[in-house]
């Protein structure tokens, strides 16, 4: 009986734990909101970033894990996806001028062909407008992340059919930035082990 006891009051504390660690609570959300807002603001102001990290990719017709290397300059992006030697198999180029993909033979497509080139790839659609906020724990212009914690850094967003959630926060030049980034879908799913930050401008 009193082992009983031991073990439901265990429990009680291990649900409470869960619980503490959850989404937070309705009060806390205002004060959390705020605190988004002035991330969001201090991520404006670098002028560049660049992101190193594994990902491991699943998907309908291709799963598998790659190195990413990711530099970021104003409106445009640089993705450069490596195989596990470390040749660069894809480069991934969007800004102003649109989408640009060159495969591991130095054929370069743009525009829709390039986007139809990603989909061949990876079996999805790769949601290039929404990638750089996405990897810095921000939401689609406009919008709020569905769970944020009382740092005001996102643990779930969701974007029509995709869900982000975040996990293993650091503080980089005094910003917290993700460290594990997993991006699902109903047919798809990719996940981002961040091994290197490096904000450019602060």
């Amino acid at each position: 009986m009193r082992l009983g006891l031991l073990l439901a009051a265990g429990l009680a504390t291990v649900l409470a734990g869960c619980a503490a660690l959850g989404p937070q609570p309705a009060e806390d959300r205002g004060r959390a909101e705020a605190a988004y807002r002035e991330r969001a603001g201090a991520l404006a102001a670098p002028e560049g970033w660049r992101m190193r990290a594994r990902v491991r990719v699943e998907g309908p017709e291709e799963s598998g894990q790659v190195r990413l290397h990711w530099a970021h300059e104003g409106r445009s992006d640089r993705l450069q996806v490596r195989n596990p030697f470390g040749q660069t198999v894809l480069e991934i180029r969007y800004g102003p001028r649109g989408l640009q993909v060159r495969d591991s033979r130095g054929r370069t497509y743009r525009g829709a062909t390039a986007r139809m080139v990603l989909q061949r790839r990876l079996g999805w659609r790769v949601p290039v407008e929404s990638m750089a906020r996405w990897a810095l724990g921000l939401a689609d212009e406009g919008r709020l992340p569905e769970v944020l914690d009382d740092r005001g850094a996102p643990l779930e967003l969701r974007s029509g059919p995709w869900r982000v959630t975040y996990g293993d926060y650091r503080q980089v030049e005094g910003i917290w930035l993700p460290g594990d980034i997993r991006l699902d879908r109903e047919d798809a799913e990719a996940r981002l082990l961040v091994e290197q930050w490096d904000l450019q401008g602060t």
